[in-house]
């Protein structure tokens, strides 16, 4: 980790007061440099959701994770017929693997990972780029814990692990290269702010690239996500559509690729070149 640590280590700042953070060895913490704020590092992950200790803060998706876990790898007849029924394909690899795909063979720049649920669609991408520092972000301590897990597991030893908030994340302005985020926009509260936030921390010309639900592409996955998903909590309204979708992240970002899988968009983008 300290080799890792040493390529990302001016990037982080205070989420809520901007200041640089660095690390500070003897305590395991992150500082800032004005010695006002700490956030805690403990079993490998750092906590920028403020609170009097380093507490399990209960979410909708800490409750779910191992049901998450079976329903995107598909382990099992229910799961599969569930995934049928409620997307209209039994497989999230049709396109996880053109999302993953967008990631340049060579990229050897900072990539972060929001949010990086179980790390189940990712992993076997991270295992090709160990030597380039992968940050990933959640708000729930329940997938961190299982996506640290599922990555030591297949001998992954360059991923920062990060809890906090996706509309106050801990990275200075423009410092990332790649941003992914899959399958997340769709469970955040609201959409604005976070997508404003990703195209603050991504590079000019930077890669943001990832997926979503969007609404009016399939009656019968509309309805589900109305019913049950919405009312579980899991995903959160307002729901974009495509048409929709596309506007919102071509404010910030130009496409090279977008497509969509029944109610699943994707897309690749570049970041445009802006001044803050």
């Amino acid at each position: 980790m300290n080799q890792v640590w040493e390529k990302i280590s001016d990037i982080f700042q205070c989420p809520y007061t901007g200041v640089p953070l660095r690390l500070h060895n003897d305590t395991h913490t992150l500082v800032g440099t004005d010695n006002k704020m700490s956030y805690p590092i403990k079993d490998g992950i750092i906590d920028f959701i403020p609170s009097n200790e380093f507490t399990e803060d209960k979410n909708k998706y800490d409750e779910i994770v191992e049901l998450y876990e079976q329903h995107i790898t598909h382990s099992g007849y229910l799961t599969k017929t569930s995934n049928k029924i409620s997307w209209g394909f039994i497989d999230d690899f049709n396109y996880v693997n053109k999302i993953i795909n967008y990631i340049p063979k060579n990229f050897n720049g900072i990539l972060v990972d929001i949010p990086v649920g179980t790390g189940s669609f990712t992993y076997q991408k991270y295992k090709e780029l160990q030597n380039t520092p992968i940050i990933v972000v959640d708000y729930s301590f329940g997938m961190l814990r299982k996506a640290q897990f599922n990555f030591k597991k297949h001998g992954l030893s360059n991923i920062i692990y990060i809890r906090a908030d996706v509309i106050q994340l801990p990275f200075k302005t423009e410092s990332i290269d790649l941003l992914i985020s899959m399958n997340g926009l769709h469970s955040f509260p609201e959409k604005n702010q976070p997508l404003t936030e990703m195209n603050r921390i991504v590079k000019p010309k930077g890669q943001f690239i990832g997926s979503f639900y969007v609404t009016g592409k399939r009656k019968l996955t509309d309805f589900i996500v109305t019913s049950f998903y919405k009312k579980k909590g899991w995903f959160k309204p307002p729901f974009y559509t495509e048409e929709q979708a596309i506007h919102h992240l071509s404010k910030h970002f130009h496409f090279l690729h977008h497509d969509n899988l029944n109610a699943m968009f994707y897309f690749n983008t570049l970041k445009k070149r802006q001044a803050y």
